[in-house]
């Protein structure tokens, strides 16, 4: 017998970066894996196979779960920085310097909202020949003259 239960449709519900989107193809994913497995279990569906079925169902409910669960407000300075690929005292630089909106919360505590690092990024486009040697680390460099 094979697993019916088996789908590799969870791919699509994590591959959609926006939100509506991801929700959208994770409730298709859903309703897909759902249609594929309605008549996988049966009276004489084996222990093993239904163990199967049950860890994919809790599989395609978890991924159902995080893409129903709203996106956070904003984000810590390491959430930041995380999403940036930068260290956090850049993001604390960035702050500073006046490059980044942030919030402060509390005394200790700073919020960078998403539509403030998007702007960052908006404002910082590296155009057509807006890179120089100097931008590129020297080892790419190197890479290229092998």
């Amino acid at each position: 017998m094979t697993n019916a239960c088996s789908s590799q449709a969870t791919a699509t519900a994590v591959a959609q970066p926006d939100t509506v989107h991801r929700r959208r193809a994770a409730l298709v994913a859903a309703e897909q894996f759902l249609a594929d497995t309605a008549e996988a279990v049966t009276p004489d569906t084996s222990a093993s196979e239904l163990l199967r079925c049950a860890a994919s169902y809790r599989a395609h409910l978890a991924i159902l779960v995080a893409a129903m669960r709203p996106a956070p407000l904003v984000r810590t300075v390491d959430e930041a920085a995380a999403a940036l690929g930068v260290h956090p005292m850049t993001v604390y630089r960035m702050i500073s310097r006046g490059d980044l909106a942030a919030y402060r919360i509390s005394k200790r505590s700073i919020r960078i909202d998403e539509p403030a690092l998007r702007e960052y990024l908006a404002r910082h486009v590296v155009g057509a020949r807006g890179l120089t040697d100097p931008d590129m680390p020297l080892r790419h460099l190197q890479s290229n003259l092998l």
